[in-house]
């Protein structure tokens, strides 16, 4: 509202205003109202409400309205609206990329409850970007402290980063980062041996458990990517349409989330069974050539590149420090092929993907167990782990291989096979 005052004719000096104004929050919220008699819900919920808050915003509308008359304000109210509607249907909401990313300083808490525990959005995020963080925004989202873990981090001004997504089926997706410490297990005693498969499970561990991968997630991912190959084989300038080139992206997204699944399992069966320190097969640059067809008629190269084995350890890595365990690193040669009994490294242990027999020794075993148990071995035994390993760089006590040939890794089992042998003999 606009008052001018003026002095009297012959004496006027100067013009003043004064702008005054009503709470746009009354307008907001009359807008949201949808009832016939707004002036008696608001008396019946001023009765009923308890919180103090929520009773001085009742009487303040109420106010309002004895001063100004109700239907001025819900003529404001649905003119305001009006415009709104009208704005956003000339010029609508568009976005230049799917993601963006920035940095939220302005609020106090960039996660917060929903005040409200009644309503099925539990919790807001609130972020702010451009100069000074001149734009806010706030977007409901799901919260579950199980999974999301506690909201403190995310409070007192916490200087934090973000990446909003928008993903398929309208979904949202945020990401945030914040600057800290980041947790690193220490070193245990409680060793378990992993081998990462391709074939019948995800991974084996030497003390029995298995974490098993999708089947039918696979197995219509292998039907998509066959079908694209029947495509090219015809046409050798077929291009994927978006429809399907979605779907094989929404099943590879599926299958990772799935995968992530199991380890997390994996490592809350860890926690019960007092496992503290899990050793992997160092996969990075896995490139062995395989011409081994699978059950849905897919290379097991190609198998592998779909369930992403080379990147396995760093997720299992990135979800078991969240569950206090601490990941090892040794070399992937010879752990298939080598008799936990004898040492004899042959190629002909192997007779087939499921059985381990040895030449030498005739010890047989489930050819996935008996690779775990030698990745558990290159750490437990400490001839093994001076020899092919070396202290990782987080200083937490765990190992990684060291920067040698995969001769010279031969060169130190069949040595530690020719020690074992002769201690044996002359014990005897």
């Amino acid at each position: 509202m606009l008052f001018i005052w003026f002095t009297k004719k012959g004496e006027f000096n100067e013009l003043s205003k004064k702008y005054k104004s009503t709470s746009l929050t009354i307008l907001t919220y009359l807008v949201k109202l949808d009832d016939p008699n707004p002036l008696e819900y608001l008396k019946t919920q001023l009765l009923k409400e308890t919180n103090v808050e929520k009773k001085n915003f009742y009487n303040t509308i109420l106010n309002c309205i004895e001063k100004f008359e109700l239907y001025i304000l819900k003529k404001l109210a649905l003119s305001k609206r009006t415009r709104i509607i009208k704005y956003y249907s000339l010029t609508p909401i568009t976005f230049n990329s799917l993601t963006f990313r920035g940095r939220s300083r302005l609020y106090k808490d960039i996660v917060s409850y929903n005040k409200n525990f009644n309503s099925s959005i539990k919790a807001f995020i609130n972020i702010s970007w451009g100069f000074n963080g001149r734009k806010k925004m706030t977007i409901p989202v799901k919260y579950a402290k199980c999974y999301h873990l506690d909201m403190k981090r995310y409070t007192n001004k916490t200087d934090t980063s973000y990446t909003v997504s928008f993903e398929e089926n309208n979904q949202i997706r945020i990401s945030l980062s914040y600057e800290d410490e980041r947790f690193i297990p220490e070193n245990k005693s409680n060793f378990v041996g992993i081998d990462v498969n391709s074939k019948h499970n995800l991974v084996q561990c030497s003390n029995g458990d298995v974490a098993n991968y999708d089947r039918e997630l696979i197995k219509t991912l292998s039907e998509e990517l066959l079908k694209i190959d029947k495509l090219k084989s015809k046409n050798s300038n077929y291009v994927i349409g978006k429809r399907r080139n979605h779907k094989i992206k929404h099943l590879s997204r599926e299958l990772q989330s799935k995968t992530r699944e199991q380890i997390a399992s994996l490592c809350k069966k860890f926690n019960t069974q007092s496992i503290d320190h899990a050793i992997f097969e160092n996969l990075t640059g896995f490139k062995d050539k395989c011409t081994i067809i699978d059950d849905n008629n897919i290379n097991y190269n190609r198998r592998i590149k779909i369930l992403r084995l080379s990147s396995i350890k760093n997720e299992f890595e990135r979800i078991a420090r969240k569950y206090d365990i601490a990941t090892s690193f040794v070399h992937s040669y010879y752990t298939s092929i080598t008799c936990p009994m004898c040492g004899c490294i042959d190629k002909n242990n192997r007779k087939s993907q499921e059985v381990f027999i040895c030449q030498h020794c005739s010890f047989t075993e489930n050819a996935d167990l008996n690779a775990s148990r030698n990745i558990l071995y290159r750490v437990v035994s400490t001839e093994l782990r001076n020899e092919l390993l070396k202290k990782s760089k987080l200083g937490n006590g765990t190992f990684e291989p060291k920067d040698i040939y995969k001769e010279k890794v031969k060169e130190v089992l069949l040595s530690f096979r020719y020690n074992s042998l002769r201690n044996k003999e002359s014990s005897i």
